[in-house]
């Protein structure tokens, strides 16, 4: 049976949002195992969701020292320098089919101790995970990926691979250089909520 790829749309709201595309054999049939007609490749599936979504946040994860926290959250800092950040999908931590994966990147994405009582999101706080912490996940996530991969060598490359990949970086990053990890979701799209929330975290570059 050859390979059919879809096209996978979210509507959220008013804004229309093209995910990705990849095998039925993947991401649909754990989805919606009894619910595929037989479409041929040039069709689409489209998902509509009312607004607002929690999944459609991306999440900015940055490595941190927890002393720069500690400053932080005392009032000594304004912001928190990052030596590394990125941005990276928060659908992992619900469409992951293996639950145990799945629920190590909510661990790693949405866990860990509230940064700080005046920073506010609707979907959840900023929140951090100190070094001994992040260093634990990290050996979690890494033993974890490194097994599903050899065990499930054709699923889980591709953007389900990126996404995670990014997660692992900053995590192993962090534990290499004994920090912390901490997670902001990113604005919503309205203005009026958009104002509300705070992201005081840079990347600090380096070498220069």
């Amino acid at each position: 049976m050859p390979v059919v790829n879809y096209s996978i749309a979210l509507v959220v709201g008013r804004k229309h949002l093209k995910m990705h595309s990849e095998p039925v054999s993947g991401f649909l049939r754990r989805r919606y195992p009894r619910k595929l007609p037989a479409l041929n490749p040039a069709h689409s599936i489209r998902i509509q969701f009312p607004e607002p979504i929690p999944m459609a946040y991306a999440a900015l994860l940055g490595s941190v020292a927890d002393d720069a926290v500690i400053g932080f959250r005392g009032g000594s800092r304004t912001v928190l320098e990052s030596a590394l950040v990125v941005r990276c999908s928060h659908l992992p931590t619900s469409w992951v089919a293996i639950q145990e994966l799945r629920e190590l990147l909510r661990e790693a994405i949405d866990g860990g101790d509230q940064l700080r009582g005046d920073l506010w999101h609707p979907f959840r706080p900023p929140i951090w995970h100190p070094s001994s912490a992040a260093a634990e996940i990290a050996s979690k996530l890494r033993a974890m990926w490194d097994q599903i991969l050899r065990e499930h060598p054709e699923e889980y490359p591709g953007w389900y691979g990126v996404e995670i990949g990014k997660v692992l970086q900053v995590f192993e990053h962090a534990a290499a250089n004994h920090q912390g990890v901490v997670s902001f979701l990113e604005k919503p799209w309205d203005q009026e909520r958009a104002q509300r929330v705070s992201i005081p975290l840079i990347e600090k570059i380096t070498g220069e």
